[in-house]
């Protein structure tokens, strides 16, 4: 069977902080796993991490090196073939300009 709805292993409940009293332990280990498959395919990225569902510095090293890593996940530029009418409908250009804008 092939899986279709992702919304339950995407969703993170709220913001994890390293050693942060309100982080949910299942939301770290999917950080943590999130991180562990992007070093997988990119190797050197300094994404890999030991999945324990604590955020400890690890964890917030392994975040750093993808934060390093972000402009190779989001290029400056999309073309009108990437977004597709449905994300230009969505003003994705504009929310992803804000979003590369602000994490770098």
């Amino acid at each position: 069977m092939q899986k279709s709805h992702y919304h339950k292993e995407l969703t993170i409940a709220a913001t994890q902080r390293k050693n942060g009293a309100q982080n949910s332990k299942k939301d770290v280990m999917k950080i943590q796993s999130w991180l562990c498959l992007y070093s997988m395919t990119n190797h050197g990225s300094g994404t890999a991490s030991g999945i324990d569902g604590g955020f400890g510095s690890a964890t917030e090293q392994a975040a750093s090196g993808l934060k390093k890593n972000f402009k190779t996940l989001m290029p400056l530029t999309f073309s009108y073939d990437t977004v597709g009418i449905t994300g230009l409908q969505k003003g994705l250009l504009t929310r992803f300009t804000e979003v590369r804008n602000n994490c770098l």
